[in-house]
C-alpha cells in the first residue's frame, strides 16, 4: 500500500504502489505480477536444489545421487555440444549413403546411372 495516496483520487496507486515501488520490472520481463515474482523465486530455489544435489557429497542418497548426476549430466554443455555434433555427423553420413543408394539403385559403391 502508499499511504501517502489519497484512495479517494488514486485508488490503484493506494492500493498497489507500495508493490510497484518495491518490485519494479525486472530488465528482462515485459511484465511483473506476484505470480511472475513467486516462480521466479521458485525457479530460483529449485536451481539452488539441483545443484546442491548435483556437488558429490559421502551423506547424499541415492535419490539425491541420481538427481544430483542427471541434473550435472545435462548441465555439462562441453560434453553435450560434442555429443550434438557426433549426432549430427553420423546423421549427415547416414543421408549421403542413403542418396547414394538412391542414386544408384541401391548397389553401394556404384557411380550415378548414366
Amino acid at each position: 500500500m502508499d499511504r501517502t495516496a489519497d484512495p479517494c483520487n488514486d485508488f490503484y496507486q493506494y492500493v498497489c504502489g507500495g508493490w510497484v515501488k518495491n518490485n519494479p520490472i525486472p530488465a528482462d520481463q515485459a511484465s511483473w505480477s506476484v505470480y511472475g515474482k513467486l516462480g521466479d523465486e521458485n525457479s530460483r530455489f529449485l536451481w539452488g536444489i539441483l545443484e546442491d544435489a548435483g556437488k558429490p557429497a559421502a551423506d547424499r542418497t541415492a535419490a539425491q545421487q541420481k538427481i544430483g548426476d542427471y541434473f550435472e549430466s545435462c548441465m555439462d554443455e562441453p560434453h553435450n555440444r560434442t555429443a550434438r555434433r557426433h549426432a549430427a555427423q553420423a546423421a549427415a553420413r547416414q543421408h549421403r549413403r542413403a542418396q547414394e543408394q538412391a542414386a544408384t539403385g541401391g548397389i553401394p559403391g556404384q557411380g550415378a546411372p548414366a
